[in-house]
């Protein structure tokens, strides 16, 4: 049964497709049509109308567009800077030698980490969920491994700020770690 309805809807779409061809070539022909026999300057000024209302159509999906994109990005810095907060207080339990595992085990811990996957299943983008995912994948395998664990997070800072629209140009996951990470170097000979 579903495969008849996929037919009906596919034979469906292409009906409607061939139609709105045939009636945007109708309409072509019509304007033609008219352009060839009107008085020269009314064929200019309907050509200089067409042309206007073009232009302003396309200006305003291209503002509209620009626009919402302008909205999504405050909302993504906000969602994103969620993750970052919880990474650098991590980093912060670390330095004044506090447990991590009490941390992420805490209450407090788990809501912000369920509000943050809530908001980036709808305002993520692809390649900021695929790093989140990978990151996942490897906390949950029980990797002591310090180095993988900072990669994955590094390229999912990486794939923020590509979200949000900042260059990475020249930039690789160790590069953002050597901000606040003062051993990274000595840390990453140590894994090899």
């Amino acid at each position: 049964m579903k495969s008849i309805a996929g037919w009906v809807s596919k034979l469906s779409g292409l009906l409607l497709l061939v139609a709105m061809l045939y009636l945007g070539w109708w309409l072509l022909d019509q304007l033609s049509r008219l352009i060839q026999v009107s008085n020269p300057a009314v064929s200019a000024a309907i050509v200089a109308g067409l042309v206007a209302t073009s232009l302003a159509l396309f200006t305003f999906w291209k503002e509209r567009s620009r626009s919402i994109k302008e909205a999504h990005r405050e909302k993504k810095i906000e969602i994103y800077q969620s993750f970052i907060n919880m990474t650098f207080a991590s980093i912060v339990r670390s330095i004044n030698k506090e447990s991590d595992e009490e941390y992420f085990a805490s209450t407090e811990f788990m809501t912000e980490m369920i509000s943050f996957k809530k908001d980036l299943l709808v305002y993520g983008s692809p390649t900021v969920i695929k790093a989140f995912v990978e990151f996942m994948n490897l906390s949950r395998s029980g990797n002591d491994n310090t180095m993988a664990t900072l990669n994955a997070i590094g390229k999912i800072f990486l794939e923020v700020r590509k979200d949000i629209g900042l260059s990475n140009f020249g930039l690789d996951a160790s590069d953002l770690h050597k901000l606040y990470v003062t051993d990274y170097g000595r840390t990453e000979k140590a894994r090899q």
